[in-house]
């Protein structure tokens, strides 16, 4: 209990000793009553708290495989372990919580082993190893001395061990104490949500360790400061370390959707396009729905770059793209093939219906000029549509379609071109051309 329970326990032989001597006014009852109902609450409160987070961090741990959350379950079960058996709860266990409870190696191995990876977790989470590696290699002497001490509590080898652990412990602190301000310094978030979260806790442990070395003597309160403290810096380092994992993911979904998406007019890349393209056409095989292929490209783009430079080139075909998105059903696909090239894949469509949807993009586009930088810009597409045959290869479908684009060049641009019937086309020939 600490230093509450011997107080508690001083009160209780008052009141027997002045009933006992015949005092016509006992000490109350009352006071001692309340203020025993409000112990117990709070320990109950906080060893509760810290048991489910030692559970939720080792179920974050184990299902996601990361070392941090496990250093913090370990971290929350060994101050869990102190707490319920200095304060005697620990006997309430069957065949284990007796011996463990009475045992005072028990509590100082517990000690041992929340600080060791208390140090082991701030050490991950904060990427020592990456960010500071001379200030990690003295965490880790730190690590290793409390290892030993914990292994020398074990065999018994003497009251020497708490002194000894307490040291370490300062030692430990300073040193991801600088750690932590480095971090914060180099904006490292983990670093500025890790003071934020353990500055309380610092402070009461630095606090302790300092009165159990004869440094000073502490007020009563900080036997509810130490574990309460304790147990709300490890609910917050648990959103901590989910923040982090959001931030990670968010990363990934952002990488993701930069190889996935073209950078200026937002359509699929190459890469997932013909992606998509392949497994369409597969499917399209296999479950005999038609799936229909729009290849365009902008008339007279190069002229547009080389009169008014690359920005309002880039400019142009961002519009013109927007244009065409906007027409296209939920279900239709657009990708960027390179340059001023793009195309739309149209599934469950029809050749008739795929030259309707051509001509309704080549509308969206010549209907009125761009505007952009206060200037405007005639602009037009050049369109080829093929709808997929039996048997026939995604490279040749695309080939098909490329052909009707070139045919629409030759035809004078600003239209049309779709193929009723298949006919072999040579997928690494392309005839260039006329000027763009």
């Amino acid at each position: 209990m600490g230093r509450r329970g011997a107080a508690v326990r001083g009160m209780a032989m008052v009141a027997l000793g002045a009933a006992t001597a015949g005092v016509a006014h006992a000490m109350p009852v009352d006071p001692l009553y309340h203020s025993e109902i409000a112990h117990l609450v709070w320990r109950t409160v906080l060893l509760t708290s810290l048991a489910i987070l030692a559970v939720v961090a080792l179920g974050f741990g184990i299902g996601l495989g990361v070392r941090s959350y496990l250093y913090l379950a370990l971290v929350v079960a060994s101050q869990l372990l102190f707490l319920a058996g200095s304060g005697g709860e620990l006997r309430l266990l069957p065949v284990v919580g007796h011996a463990l409870g009475g045992n005072p190696v028990t509590l100082q191995v517990a000690t041992l082993v929340a600080h060791l990876g208390g140090f082991l977790f701030i050490g991950h989470y904060l990427r020592m190893g990456e960010t500071a590696p001379r200030l990690w290699k003295l965490l880790v002497a730190c690590i290793v001395g409390l290892g030993l001490l914990a292994a020398a509590a074990l065999a018994g080898l003497g009251g020497w061990v708490d002194i000894a652990g307490h040291a370490l412990l300062l030692a430990g602190l300073a040193v991801v104490s600088a750690a932590t301000v480095l971090g914060v310094r180099a904006g490292q978030r983990a670093a500025v949500f890790l003071l934020l979260c353990l500055l309380p806790l610092l402070f009461i442990v630095a606090a302790r360790a300092v009165e159990t070395l004869g440094g000073w003597s502490g007020p009563s309160w900080m036997d509810y400061a130490l574990p309460g403290s304790f147990a709300l810096s490890a609910l917050l380092l648990i959103i901590g370390l989910t923040d982090g994992f959001q931030q990670m993911r968010d990363d990934r979904d952002r990488a993701t959707h930069l190889a996935r998406f073209d950078a200026l007019t937002g359509a699929l890349s190459r890469p997932a396009i013909e992606e998509r393209l392949n497994a369409l056409v597969a499917d399209s095989h296999r479950s005999g729905h038609p799936l229909a292929l729009v290849f365009f490209d902008i008339d007279r783009f190069k002229s547009v770059n080389d009169d008014h430079g690359h920005l309002v080139g880039d400019s142009c075909l961002r519009v013109i793209t927007l244009r065409v998105r906007n027409r296209l059903r939920t279900y239709d696909l657009l990708g960027r093939w390179g340059g001023d090239e793009l195309v739309v894949l149209l599934p469950d469509t029809r050749l008739g219906e795929a030259l309707g949807v051509a001509e309704n993009l080549r509308s969206a586009v010549n209907c009125r000029p761009l505007s952009i930088e206060g200037r405007l810009f005639d602009a037009s597409l050049s369109l080829g549509v093929a709808e997929l045959a039996a048997g026939e290869t995604p490279e040749h479908f695309l080939a098909r379609a490329d052909a009707s684009l070139y045919a629409s060049k030759s035809a004078g641009r600003d239209r049309v071109t779709g193929q009723s019937h298949p006919r072999l086309v040579d997928a690494t020939r392309r005839e260039p051309p006329p000027a763009r």
